[in-house]
């Protein structure tokens, strides 16, 4: 016969409050606590669990620059940093767009972490609480040239529930 520890395929498996079951498979669709109940002709089971939230970062992107009105021709710093403000959470392919503005003379863009390339600075990940910083370094130009600022837009693969400051 049949041992009480055994399923069957007349085994059949709710969860509550919130979720669905396929077999012997639960999926909770909500967090917080849910009961799974097992149910095999007069035998019934039931553990308790606890559903989390999926991990969440925080990416929190800004900009500073050496000088907001440099004269023609002399050296100018912008500096980008992307930094994960969550204290617990890890954040995992974090990239950023970040731009060389279009009027400045010879930039030269260096990636304190990760590389950068054709506009796109990828970082890799960043632990909670780090952060980490670009420079594009250049004479000024002359503003008919173009705006002389930059942007940088962060995402990643972690959940971020806060995009306002990622720009």
């Amino acid at each position: 016969g049949n041992s009480r520890g055994d399923l069957t395929a007349a085994t059949k498996f709710t969860i509550s409050p919130n979720g669905s079951c396929t077999g012997a498979t639960c999926t909770a669709t909500a967090t917080g606590p849910h009961t799974v109940t097992g149910k095999d002709g007069k035998i019934t089971g039931t553990a308790a669990l606890a559903v989390s939230p999926p991990a969440q970062a925080d990416l929190a992107a800004a900009e500073t620059v050496s000088s907001a009105s440099p004269d023609f021709d002399t050296s100018v710093t912008f500096t980008t940093t992307i930094t994960n403000t969550s204290t617990t959470t890890k954040s995992a392919g974090v990239t950023a767009t970040v731009a060389a503005p279009s009027g400045l003379i010879s930039p030269t863009i260096t990636a304190g972490t990760g590389s950068y390339a054709n506009g796109t600075w990828t970082i890799g990940s960043l632990a909670p609480g780090a952060n980490a910083t670009l420079t594009i370094t250049g004479l000024a130009g002359d503003v008919a040239d173009g705006t002389q600022t930059v942007t940088a837009t962060a995402t990643a693969t972690t959940s971020d529930p806060n995009l306002a400051n990622n720009t």
